[in-house]
């Protein structure tokens, strides 16, 4: 009877065992149909592109608002600045953030070469705020050294402030470039013209030198006359002048009308910008009608012949006068011979009456007659 009851009851443990597992397991799969479904989670690695799309749905972090101030514009007054000359910079500033105004800023401007220098000797600027997306402009007074040469010189900007939010520090570095001019100083030697005075349709030259007294080069640098009802001319070219010298330039100008007004000459020249400039200058030249040259031909050529019929007129005279000259001495020589025989005659006391003619008489004495 104990061996048939302890396999009963065995029996009975062994069934209660089977049916506690399989009641919980069944239960939860009722549970699991009353409920939705859920899939199990999974780690996932974003890609930088990724990232970014994911910070942009997420609102903003504090880094995407930093304040930052840019030189949105500057300028100089006057717009050319010459060198040993004071002007005043003006810089504008832009806060790019459109959320965070900044505040307690300080601005500085200094020359790596001291080629710029502020007049006040201060080279800073106060500016209390700048409101978010807003600007702000400030103004420092500047002198350019007088020794420079014509080129754009190279300023730094320096800009400290804070976020007004959180006080945080920032600082910002620009440079920008300001053109230092050097003043033209163009000159002209001493104008020679000859002649001065020229008649309707002839030419006179015009010599002079353009000297540049500055420290800058003139580029492309030509004389013309300005129009007028006296003389034309054609342009004439130059060239560059390097600064410290000069350059000759020689102009022919043609009488068109007569007239005693002044003459202008013009020089034009252009700067290292590009931009032209001019110098006048007045000159005298006068020009009058042209004179009729035919009567002076006849008068020219009727002195001419005259000329060409003297020599042979003198020539002629001289034999004449020659010729007349040696008649007139040998008759005088020939009577002076027969004076001289007449008184030789008289005092012969053989000789009784003197003969007509002693020569005749001295060719009859000779013998043989």
């Amino acid at each position: 009877m104990k061996t048939i009851f302890r396999f009963f009851a065995a029996g009975i443990f062994v069934l209660s065992l089977s049916l506690g597992a399989s009641i919980p397991s069944s239960a939860a799969a009722g549970d699991a149909s009353n409920e939705p479904s859920r899939k199990p989670a999974k780690a996932v690695l974003l890609n930088d592109e990724e990232k970014a799309e994911d910070e942009v749905d997420q609102p903003a972090a504090q880094s995407d608002f930093t304040p930052r101030l840019l030189i949105s514009a500057f300028s100089t007054d006057p717009a050319e600045v010459n060198a040993g000359q004071n002007f005043k910079l003006t810089l504008t500033l832009s806060n790019t953030s459109n959320h965070i105004a900044v505040g307690n800023v300080k601005v500085s401007v200094t020359s790596a070469d001291s080629s710029l220098l502020p007049v006040s000797g201060a080279s800073s600027v106060y500016i209390p705020i700048i409101y978010a997306g807003g600007q702000q402009s400030t103004t420092m007074d500047f002198r350019a050294l007088p020794n420079l040469e014509e080129q754009p010189y190279q300023l730094s900007v320096h800009a400290e402030y804070e976020d007004v939010n959180n006080f945080q520090s920032y600082s910002s570095d620009e440079t920008i470039a300001v053109v230092v001019h050097q003043p033209i100083r163009a000159e002209l030697g001493q104008i020679q013209v000859l002649p001065e005075t020229i008649e309707v349709g002839q030419q006179a030259s015009i010599s002079f030198a353009l000297q540049n007294q500055g420290k800058a080069t003139l580029y492309n640098a030509k004389v013309n006359v300005k129009e007028n009802p006296q003389v034309e001319a054609a342009e004439t070219y130059i060239g560059n002048v390097a600064a410290g010298t000069s350059a000759s330039a020689d102009l022919l100008v043609r009488g068109i009308g007569a007239g005693e007004a002044p003459v202008t000459l013009q020089i034009s020249y252009e700067d290292s910008t590009g931009a032209q400039k001019t110098l006048d200058r007045e000159i005298q030249l006068s020009v009058t009608e042209p004179v009729e040259e035919a009567p002076e031909d006849t008068a020219a050529e009727q002195k001419s012949i005259g000329f060409v019929w003297v020599v042979p007129l003198l020539f002629l005279a001289l034999i004449v006068g020659a010729i007349v000259l040696i008649i007139v001495m040998r008759n005088r020589r020939k009577k002076k011979n027969e004076e001289a025989l007449r008184q030789q005659y008289e005092q012969d006391e053989t000789i009784l009456l003197p003969p007509p003619n002693a020569a005749d008489r001295a060719g009859d004495d000779l013998p043989g007659n």
